[in-house]
C-alpha cells in the first residue's frame, strides 16, 4: 500500500513538473528603447503656425513609431537633470524662413555627457517642409541604429473631416 502511494505521489510530482512553463527571456536590446526629449521647437520669421504644427506633430508620429525611441512627455525640462529625469537624448530644433523656402538646425544632445551627439542642417523648399519631418525622424534612427528609419518611404493614407 504505501509503495502504492510512493508511486502515485511520485508520478504526480513528475506529471506537474512537466506542466511548469518554460521561462523565455528576451535580450535587452530588443525592448529597450531610447528615452527622447524634444524641446519646444523654435521659429522665426514663420507665418505658416498650421505647416509648423503639422510638422512637429508629423516628426513627434513618426519618432514614436519608428520602434527606437520613447518620447518623454515631460514638456518643460531641466537640461542638467535630464539623465536623472530618465532621458537619454534630447532633441533642439528651430527652423527659420529663407528667401528661397526655410532652413531647419536640428541638434541630438546627449543627456549624460551632455554633448552634442548630431547635428545637422537642412534647407528645403516651402512645399518640402512636410517631407522634412519625415527625414529627420529617419536620420535620427539612423544615428542611434545605423539603419536608415522608413518613415519618409512609408505611405500613409489620412481622411480630414
Amino acid at each position: 500500500m504505501r509503495l502504492a502511494l510512493f508511486c502515485a505521489l511520485i508520478s504526480l510530482n513528475l506529471l506537474l513538473d512537466a506542466q511548469v512553463p518554460t521561462e523565455v527571456s528576451l535580450q535587452a536590446s530588443a525592448t529597450t528603447k531610447v528615452v527622447l526629449h524634444i524641446d519646444a521647437p523654435q521659429f522665426t520669421n514663420s507665418g505658416i503656425d498650421r505647416v509648423v504644427d503639422d510638422f512637429s506633430a508629423t516628426l513627434r508620429k513618426n519618432l514614436q513609431n519608428s520602434g527606437v525611441f520613447l518620447l518623454s512627455s515631460s514638456t518643460v525640462v531641466d537640461k542638467k537633470k535630464m539623465k536623472e529625469q530618465g532621458i537619454d537624448w534630447s532633441l533642439t530644433y528651430a527652423i527659420a524662413e529663407t528667401k528661397t523656402g526655410y532652413e531647419m538646425k536640428a541638434q541630438v544632445t546627449d543627456a549624460g555627457s551632455m554633448n552634442v551627439v548630431h547635428e545637422v542642417v537642412y534647407q528645403f523648399g516651402v512645399l518640402a517642409i512636410h517631407n522634412y519631418a519625415h527625414i529627420l525622424a529617419d536620420d535620427m534612427v539612423m544615428w542611434l541604429t545605423g539603419e536608415r528609419g522608413s518613415a519618409f518611404s512609408r505611405i500613409t493614407f489620412s481622411r480630414q473631416i
